[in-house]
């Protein structure tokens, strides 16, 4: 593979051609197997394209292009479910952090 972009443009044109709709999802590792690559890469690709407005969606069965609003909105729908739950977990990390103390500093019992 020769840079991040060759991968982004083969990956959306394979997908465009092969896996249009939620029928056609096809696997992470799939694709990985496709490009030779890993499933960080072709994640940060995925990432890479739906940031410059690409209609890539996903769900349990893997990777698909967009063939209706309805499969980009329950896309949005389970990443903004992912998101909140993130929030949640970094707001008990922070607040398991403000009990914990920094390294070499003694807490004292007040």
């Amino acid at each position: 593979m020769k840079n991040a972009g060759d991968l982004q443009k083969r990956l959306l044109a394979y997908l465009k051609r092969r896996h249009t709709g939620q029928p056609n999802a096809t696997p992470s590792r799939a694709l990985e197997a496709r490009f030779c690559v890993c499933g960080s890469t072709v994640r940060r690709a995925v990432l890479c394209l739906r940031r410059d407005g690409e209609p890539i969606c996903s769900d349990r069965f893997g990777y698909y292009y967009a063939s209706s609003g309805h499969e980009l909105w329950d896309t949005i729908t389970r990443m903004e479910r992912r998101m909140v739950g993130s929030v949640r977990v970094i707001r008990g990390l922070r607040t398991a952090a403000s009990k914990t103390p920094v390294s070499g500093q003694t807490r004292l019992q007040l």
